[in-house]
């Protein structure tokens, strides 16, 4: 027992090195982010300015598409503005067309070196994996 703690100890402090999570910088952020795996929506992180809001806003713009199990009739279009802050590795989200004044909150990570960000999915496109993957356009 007497030796498994040390053990332990230089594992907690390998684990906590080797995790250590790129900050997102905000600065960073600006222009527009399209997302990798269809290249149907984007994230534009500019308009926040247009939309006359006073936090820090995003424009998701999506490409509408026919589901004809979940609507039939019309397509589907997942388009809207999020009000937005950071926490940590948290990116807590609000849409501006909710009801609701309560923040949502959605694991977030930089991908240093590759002008990429993951983001847990926040919205409902039924192809998408549940780490949705945004690149960097301009």
């Amino acid at each position: 027992m007497k030796k498994l703690f040390p053990a332990l100890f230089i594992v907690m402090i390998f684990v906590g090195t080797a995790c250590k999570k790129t900050k997102i910088d905000l600065d960073n952020l600006s222009g527009i982010w399209v997302e990798k795996t269809l290249r149907l929506d984007t994230l534009d992180f500019d308009r926040q300015h247009q939309a006359g809001l006073s936090l820090p806003s995003v424009y998701l713009r999506s490409r509408p598409y026919n589901d004809p199990a979940l609507n039939p009739n019309y397509p589907i279009n997942h388009s809207n503005i999020y009000q937005y802050y950071f926490s940590g590795d948290t990116m807590h989200l609000r849409s501006f067309v909710s009801s609701s004044s309560l923040y949502v909150p959605f694991h977030c990570e930089l991908v240093a070196g590759a002008g990429a960000i993951r983001i847990a999915k926040f919205y409902n496109r039924q192809s998408l994996p549940s780490v949705i993957e945004f690149q960097k356009i301009n």
